[in-house]
């Protein structure tokens, strides 16, 4: 993929081991980040969704790659 994304995965999902997200940078080719979040189960925006917001707020405001 050519554009930024960002990958949220709870450290404590049980649904989708956290594992599953590691070492995925190469199919990108935008930005990329992949956070881990601690005690956080596989429904991200219910259990936590402060931390949700501040990280999609945090990558939101990230000035964007311009491309070469």
């Amino acid at each position: 993929l050519d554009v930024p994304t960002l990958v949220l995965h709870g450290a404590a999902d049980g649904a989708n081991h956290p594992d599953t997200s590691l070492g995925r940078e190469a199919l990108f080719r935008g930005p990329y980040e992949r956070r881990l979040m601690a005690g956080v189960g596989h429904f991200l925006q219910r259990e936590a969704p402060a931390q949700v917001l501040a990280a999609l707020l945090h990558f939101f405001e990230a000035p964007a790659a311009t491309p070469d």
